[in-house]
């Protein structure tokens, strides 16, 4: 079949920067080298009797948390990605994983699992050929809503949906994102940050920092440190930009913002474009659907959602989005608890949520 994003990640040119982390650049070579430590001391961990295990990821380093799911895919893992890594969260979601890997204190005999704290510290003699494993077909990954009823729910995916979704990216906005760092203030833990943050730039090699910019000083810092970059961020935290740090210092160097998490206000995206020279991209979606639509506030219709290519974006009866995607699990219709305004050229006004599920 085709070659799929996760080899052509992992065949690489092993000289290629992939990320920043907190001692510099990394290479592809670490990366990989990392990866495959890491994947033999989860087989061991494992042991011979269990090949495909499902281990929970919890990290605040982006670098690690790549280490980790790519020692997944080699080991033919299921990567659970919980949304918090509260230990009270962890036990409530204990059926869900069998081990867990991060780079936090590892909760011990609160979790009755094999653990794992990354970085590993691993003897020279394991630095063997850099290519000895066979590169990594698929990575299936579990991830979590907070479904209707606020309890979270397992949101599995298999790889070629997050590949579908990868495409569209790199076709949309690869072009103005050619030698640019990606930087973000959200967490890689959940489906916008994973994508845009971290499988994106591994997809079409553009350096990532592992560091996330959650306070504007760090994000002032990193920006005049790197140069040209993107923001992968949020409308709470983009809102409360302007009011923290100058928009003109920042302006230079900020190539792309990317928002999700719900729409940016008008007034919001009206201010951030006019002190960085363009509006965020919003994108629209959910962790179930992965992303449905776009907008760039501005101008006329600035307010219209533009689905991503191959989507079909319908209205049911009662007036909420239907979707046909190509990042969906199948082809059936999904219905979104969103309602909507249809236009007659297939882009959309969103109307509000139609159910009662506040997300905070």
């Amino acid at each position: 079949g085709p070659m799929t994003l996760l080899k052509t990640i992992w065949q690489r040119d092993g000289e290629l920067v992939v990320a920043f982390g907190p001692d510099g650049e990394v290479t592809l070579a670490e990366l990989r080298r990392g990866s495959l430590q890491l994947a033999r001391a989860m087989a061991r961990l494992a042991g011979p009797d269990r090949p495909g295990m499902r281990w929970a990821l919890c990290f605040d380093d982006s670098l690690l948390f790549a280490q980790a799911l790519l020692a997944c895919a080699l080991g033919g893992h299921r990567a659970i990605l919980p949304g918090h890594q509260r230990l009270a969260g962890l036990q409530a979601l204990q059926s869900q994983f069998d081990g867990l890997l991060t780079d936090g204190e590892p909760p011990g005999a609160a979790l009755a699992v094999p653990q794992l704290r990354l970085p590993l510290l691993v003897a020279d003699d394991e630095r063997e050929a850099d290519g000895a494993a066979l590169p990594p077909e698929r990575l299936d990954l579990t991830l979590f809503s907070s479904g209707s009823t606020g309890e979270p729910k397992a949101i599995p995916k298999a790889w070629p949906q997050l590949e579908a979704e990868l495409r569209v990216q790199m076709a949309l906005w690869g072009e103005r994102l050619v030698d640019t760092r990606v930087l973000a203030s959200v967490s890689h833990q959940h489906i916008y940050g994973l994508l845009f943050r971290l499988l994106w730039p591994l997809a079409s090699g553009r350096v990532f920092d592992a560091v996330t910019c959650a306070l504007p000083d760090v994000l002032e810092e990193r920006l005049a440190f790197f140069g040209n970059s993107a923001l992968i961020s949020s409308p709470a935290q983009l809102t409360r930009l302007p009011e923290l740090l100058s928009l003109a210092s920042i302006r230079p160097k900020l190539v792309a913002v990317f928002s999700s998490g719900g729409p940016l206000s008008a007034n919001a995206a009206c201010v951030l474009s006019g002190g960085l020279g363009r509006a965020p991209i919003e994108i629209f979606g959910s962790t179930e659907t992965g992303g449905v639509a776009w907008r760039q506030q501005g101008g006329t219709d600035g307010d219209l959602w533009t689905p991503f290519s191959g989507h079909t974006v319908c209205r049911s009866e009662g007036g909420a989005l239907l979707l046909n995607s190509p990042f969906l699990p199948d082809e059936r219709a999904w219905k979104m608890d969103d309602g909507i305004e249809l236009m007659a050229d297939g882009r959309f006004r969103l109307l509000g949520r139609l159910d009662r599920v506040v997300k905070i």
